[in-house]
């Protein structure tokens, strides 16, 4: 099994491999405390920052990452996605519908929060989750961001890269278990380019709320990603290897007839796993 901190610390030590990505960012947060952290250590490729970078953004962000307008960022189609994502994330739509709904958008960047939304975790996190966490629904919701091809951008209050975590707990348990995802799957994307731009195969799409599994063959490896967004555990298919799970939440390996996945539950498997 990939061990996760030894991910993040390998890619820290090495130049950052960057991956098509976004974070978006008050420019009042363009400072010198945030920005070396963010610009050489982070896999994004670009920033947005609102309403527009200051001079100190704009030096660290040279020859490392692009700048874009939040503009060009905040449009119909990518905030028809994040409805529609925000919906599947809260149970409210089954996978098969959140597939047709956001199958011909045309969306260029997937987000879920904006400087002019509530943030992710006032959205989601007094709705139930299978978890029993205040925040399930929300980690899941940028899990999915991060898993789905695309260009995923995250908005400042999303991972909190230029500015303090919340000070209550709920909050922190959500934001540290994303700051570790978001910084594994980001690299693993850097490293296998075809999971942003390749067109997944849906494996399995329940007509309820409940699991969807896709799956990407790159070379001789097989990506495959289990998400429920349902409330009710869901058993995992027969042939699941749990050696080859990496970032599992909410899988069940001790009750009979599983391994189970939780409601707001996630799991990758990658078969020959990553060295």
């Amino acid at each position: 099994m990939l061990s996760i901190s030894l991910f993040i610390a390998v890619a820290i030590q090495q130049d950052v491999k960057r991956t098509p990505g976004a974070y978006w960012f008050p420019a009042s947060e363009g400072i010198e405390k945030w920005l070396p952290r963010l610009a050489d250590e982070e896999p994004f490729d670009t920033w947005i920052v609102d309403p527009k970078p200051n001079a100190l953004t704009l030096q660290f962000a040279k020859g490392k990452v692009k700048i874009a307008k939040p503009g060009s960022v905040d449009t119909v189609a990518n905030r028809k996605w994040r409805d529609a994502t925000i919906q599947f994330a809260l149970g409210k739509t089954s996978p098969k519908t959140w597939l047709a709904s956001t199958a011909h958008l045309g969306e260029t960047f997937h987000f879920l929060t904006t400087s002019k939304s509530p943030d992710l975790f006032s959205i989601t996190s007094s709705v139930p989750n299978g978890l029993g966490t205040y925040s399930g629904r929300a980690v899941f919701a940028e899990v999915l961001t991060c898993f789905w091809p695309g260009v995923p951008c995250f908005y400042a209050t999303d991972l909190y890269c230029t500015r303090y975590f919340p000070e209550d707990k709920h909050h922190e348990s959500w934001v540290l278990a994303m700051n570790d995802y978001h910084g594994v799957m980001l690299n693993i994307r850097a490293e296998n380019p075809l999971l942003v731009t390749q067109k997944p195969r849906i494996v399995r799409a329940d007509d309820k709320p409940g699991m969807l599994v896709f799956e990407q063959q790159i070379g001789k490896r097989l990506f495959t990603f289990f998400l429920n967004n349902g409330m009710k555990p869901i058993a995992l298919p027969r042939t699941f290897k749990t050696e080859l799970a990496i970032m599992p939440r909410g899988m069940d390996m001790d009750t009979p007839g599983g391994p189970y996945l939780l409601g707001s539950g996630t799991v990758t498997t990658i078969n020959p796993p990553l060295e």
